[in-house]
């Protein structure tokens, strides 16, 4: 029997989407090819397939090692937190971990956590190969490269890091090899480690454009880029692997990883390596995968400007695309030192106006606080925020993100350096704030300035506004006759009202709906704009419910005869009608770049909102399904076979027809009440 290696990924405590480091499905093909047999758990696939994650299912008698891929600091105390389990219940098992942030705080985790044998800092490929060789033979680790370890007396040894993966060695490894390496990947295959929706972060529903399940592509290792605030970035990569200079992946390597994650449904793929802009070395897979013919959506993180060739590369291979593009502050000087690169304005303008008329959806990213930057380059990179999200098509949308340092980053090595302060360097103060402050390690300026600090506080209500109103604040901003103007009409708002971070979502579009109502100088709106406004603001309200519901009232015998149960809707869904084709409207505003009367439709349209994981859905529904929800509201104190009936003979002339309506009404109502939409009274009031 082959011996067993278990590699796990234990993902981010508030993380939704299961996602999984390419390297290491890289590290488990290469231990497979070794003889090992290998298996890779998802502690987030587990939990959305099974509703729990027992790591009793996952351990056996012939595991030889427990491996923790913590690439990013975020994944390290629920990796640390569920080593602690194995080792109370499998003693006897060795317990690795490796990444980044495990290779940056090596030491430290072997010197705090017992639970933890061993750290292999930088590349882990043939380090993990020596271990096993040597395993419970401790006077022979000083020869394994890379390695962390406590010696036989109790005394941690860091050994040099002296193996950097290269190209050849990895030829033949395969990097998307699910059905082979996932732990009951059967079970796991519908909520697969990469099954994140670009669609769920950013909301393209209103115009022509679908994302699907998104692939991570890995197409090389290394960075020759110096952004301070990154735990990638060269300086970091020396500290942290050693390594000097990037690999990449040879063009058949990353066009078979593409094919195989096709034949498990993925149909888009993200890539951010650009590691060298006047170079890019993407170009020739690009150019191959162009022959192929294959129907999928491609991503793309710039770590530059694409040169126009470059859009035509992409363009070759499909139409869905999606850039993203950082530069991160409006100033050009501070975006140099913030980089270690430049380009100026007018070719980011430039670039943008290119891939608007190439309909290429593109996502600017600007960031805060930067090191170096003065109040001045956060009011114009604000200004310039704004502009780009009124100014624009759909095609393109800026975001202003706070800014966090990654362990290794230059940032986090020499805060002096970059006038910054780090909370703390003690790790287990790190472990502390995770959760409290987002998993993030935090960076402030030196010195403490109030107009920086308002500044902030606005950028921070800026995002949730453009959350909360997403394209209808696009209009809002173009009503307004310059940029400053909008600025200072919004700013006064919120000191006005006294808005502060911690006020609900619903509270500040209430709040912003009245207060636009109020002003005498908005009668020179449209009045469909203040109706958008108005309902979208309407939307979040409704939304939002503080009604607790158990859902555990259900009784199933019920739903075999649902003639006499008295339901009663869910209060954080609602159905209303809307006579204005408001899809109609943002795609003509959008596309035309003007305002337009809105189309009045004979016909209401209706409308389904709910809030589901705070997270806000919308969605058409048909008059029938409008009827039965808005009916069952209206008759709280019949049974629900009252309202049925009512609705089929509304549609019915025969009693044929009558029957048959009254059996998909049944249906659909059962179905309601498995989404929780509809849900049993506990008790009839009769």
């Amino acid at each position: 029997m082959r011996k067993r290696i278990v590699l796990i990924h234990c993902a981010r405590l508030n993380d939704i989407a299961p996602i999984i480091t390419m390297g290491l499905w890289g590290i488990a093909d290469y231990l497979n090819h070794a003889g090992y047999e290998v298996t890779i758990v998802n502690t987030k696939s587990e939990e959305l397939s099974t509703g729990a994650f027992d790591v009793n299912n996952v351990i056996n008698a012939d595991t030889i090692l427990v491996g923790f891929s913590v690439q990013w600091f975020p994944n390290l105390k629920e990796s640390l937190m569920l080593a602690d389990e194995i080792k109370k219940n499998y003693e006897e098992v060795p317990i690795l971990f490796g990444g980044f942030t495990a290779s940056f705080f090596a030491e430290k985790i072997i010197k705090n956590y017992e639970s933890v044998d061993f750290v292999i800092c930088g590349d882990g490929e043939k380090p993990i190969l020596e271990l096993l060789n040597v395993m419970g033979r401790k006077k022979m680790y000083p020869t394994v490269e890379n390695l962390v370890y406590r010696d036989e007396f109790g005394r941690i040894v860091k050994n040099p890091i002296t193996y950097i993966t290269i190209q050849n060695e990895i030829d033949g490894v395969e990097f998307a090899s699910f059905e082979k390496y996932l732990f009951r990947y059967k079970e796991n295959r519908n909520v697969l480690p990469f099954n994140l929706k670009y669609g769920e972060i950013a909301n393209f529903d209103i115009i022509d454009f679908k994302c699907q399940d998104t692939f991570f592509l890995l197409t090389g290792k290394g960075c020759n880029v110096n952004c301070n605030y990154c735990g990638g970035s060269h300086e970091s990569q020396l500290i942290i692997n050693n390594r000097r200079k990037c690999f990449y992946m040879k063009d058949e390597q990353i066009i078979d990883t593409i094919k195989q994650a096709i034949s498990h449904g993925y149909k888009s793929f993200y890539v951010c390596y650009d590691p060298l802009p006047n170079n890019p070395r993407y170009v020739s897979w690009l150019e191959k995968l162009a022959t192929l013919n294959l129907e999928i959506d491609l991503f793309f993180g710039f770590w530059s400007l694409p040169p126009f060739e470059v859009i035509n590369k992409f363009k070759s291979v499909t139409t869905n695309l999606i850039f993203e593009i950082s530069p991160e502050t409006i100033s050009e000087d501070l975006r140099k030192r913030v980089r270690g690169f430049n380009f100026s304005n007018k070719n980011l303008y430039s670039t943008i106006d290119t891939l608007v008329k190439n309909k290429i959806y593109t996502w600017i990213y600007f960031s805060y606080p930067l090191a170096f930057e003065t109040y001045e380059d956060v009011v114009n990179t604000r200004r310039a925020f704004w502009k780009i999200n009124s100014e624009y098509p759909h095609y393109v949308e800026a975001f202003y993100l706070k800014q966090s340092t990654d362990p290794g980053a230059p940032i986090y090595n020499n805060p002096e350096e970059y006038d910054m302060v780090i909370d703390s360097f003690d790790l287990n103060y790190h472990m502390g704030q995770i959760n409290k402050k987002g998993n993030i390690l935090v960076h402030h300026h030196k010195d403490k300035n109030k107009l920086l600090d308002i500044e902030y506080k606005h950028i921070a209500i800026d995002n949730i506004l453009k959350k909360i109103f997403r394209y209808t604040l696009k209009y809002f901003v173009r009503a307004f006759p310059c940029i400053e103007k909008f600025l200072e009409f919004i700013d006064d708002f919120y000191e006005k009202k006294d808005i502060c971070i911690e006020m609900s979502e619903a509270e500040i579009a209430i709040n912003l709906r009245n207060y636009v109502f109020s002003e005498s100088t908005f009668k020179i709106f449209e009045p469909y704009l203040l109706e958008l406004i108005s309902f979208m603001a309407a939307q979040v309200q409704i939304c939002i419910s503080e009604e607790k519901i158990d859902f555990l009232t259900f009784v199933k015998s019920d739903l075999e005869d649902i003639q006499n149960l008295h339901l009663k809707v869910n209060p954080a869904y609602c159905i209303c009608t809307y006579n204005y084709n408001l899809v109609a409207v943002y795609k003509t505003l959008l596309i035309n770049k003007e305002y337009m009367p809105v189309i009045k439709l004979e016909q209401p349209q209706y409308y389904a909102f709910s809030k589901i994981q705070n997270e806000f859905q919308f969605s058409h529904i048909n008059e029938t399904l409008y009827l039965l929800i808005t009916g069952i509201e209206a008759n709280k104190n019949k049974p629900v076979s009252y309202t049925l009936k009512e609705i089929a003979e509304t549609y019915a002339e025969t009693q044929a027809e009558l029957d048959f309506i009254l059996h998909d009404l049944k249906n659909t109502v059962v179905e309601l009440i498995k989404q929780h939409i509809l849900y049993k009274k506990e008790e009839p009031n009769l």
